[in-house]
């Protein structure tokens, strides 16, 4: 098992498999408590997203700006995304809270490419 890395978007800029399901917010807490605390990494760039994940997983989920985005294999990405972000051809605006029915959890297990000749 690898780690459990948090993003608010999908990243997929690493070579290899990418498995992405779509996932409940009871799945998504259970998926959580799978990792040690020190597996767990978050990514997640915006306050708002990380303040709705502490309410979900009952502890602080720690805002990260700026830091490179890592994966390796056997990692396990939770994904939480905004279901909407544009009405028509106008963008909306960022609410300040977040309920879990503003977005869409999803699990991403990422698999290394094998070396040839392996």
């Amino acid at each position: 098992m690898g780690k459990l890395r948090l993003f608010h978007v999908y990243y997929m800029e690493a070579d290899g498999d990418y498995t992405s399901k779509t996932i409940a917010a009871d799945e998504a807490k259970a998926l959580y408590a799978e990792f040690p605390r020190g597996e767990i990494i978050s990514y997640i760039g915006y306050k708002n997203t990380a303040d709705l994940l502490s309410y979900l997983f009952g502890e602080n989920v720690p805002f990260s700006t700026g830091e490179t985005f890592d994966v390796e294999d056997g990692d396990t990405m939770l994904v939480c995304t905004l279901k909407q972000r544009y009405q028509g051809n106008h963008r909306l605006r960022p609410k300040e809270v977040l309920t879990l029915a503003d977005v869409k959890l999803h699990r991403v297990d990422y698999k290394a490419p094998r070396e040839e000749g392996l």
